[in-house]
């Protein structure tokens, strides 16, 4: 019965064959939350996803550094119904995981409506235009954050206006002004 698994900030040292255990004892998942998970690995994350596969609408693993543009790629070839994908503070993810995504069934069927790639301390330069170009071939998405990433300018920003956006957030990205909007 269980369809939303959150392990945000657990202070359990959950570590990647507990991930898959945890999702392989509850069938129907369709969101997972994983924040902060510092013991974890591209290699769990992928597994775990993988065993929740075509059911999975939500996935959201903000600040686990362990991370990075393969678990993009599982995500994007596994995860076909995905609305909603979270790698924000994820540190190891560029431009490539963004290509996955962007490339990925949820967005080539038109389920991806959001993304969030958002650097927590500001000064990160792993999504750059190049990604963004990419992402804005995701007629779906309505939703993108990309709030302190560095690599982003206007350029980058006008590439995402043949998307439907609804919100896009760009705080802290140094290269980007208004000049946008134009």
């Amino acid at each position: 019965r269980v369809r939303h698994i959150c392990l945000s900030c657990c202070h359990a040292k959950v570590v990647d064959y507990e991930l898959v255990a945890i999702v392989a004892a509850r069938p129907r998942v369709e969101k997972l939350r994983l924040h902060h998970l510092v013991h974890c690995t591209a290699s769990g994350v992928s597994l775990m996803v993988q065993a929740v596969g075509a059911r999975l609408v939500d996935l959201d693993v903000t600040s686990s550094f362990g991370v990075t543009d393969h678990t993009l790629k599982v995500v994007a070839l596994t995860c076909p119904a995905l609305r909603r994908i979270v790698f924000s503070g994820a540190g190891k993810c560029s431009d490539r995981g963004l290509r996955h995504v962007a490339g990925g069934a949820a967005a080539v069927s038109g389920c991806l409506a959001s993304v969030e790639f958002e650097s927590f301390n500001y000064s990160w330069d792993f999504i750059t235009d190049r990604g963004l170009r990419a992402l804005a071939t995701v007629r779906s998405l309505t939703h993108v954050n990309l709030s302190g990433n560095n690599g982003v300018s206007v350029r980058g920003i006008r590439a995402l206006a043949a998307c439907p956006l609804v919100s896009l957030a760009c705080r802290g990205c140094e290269r980007c002004d208004d000049a946008w909007l134009e």
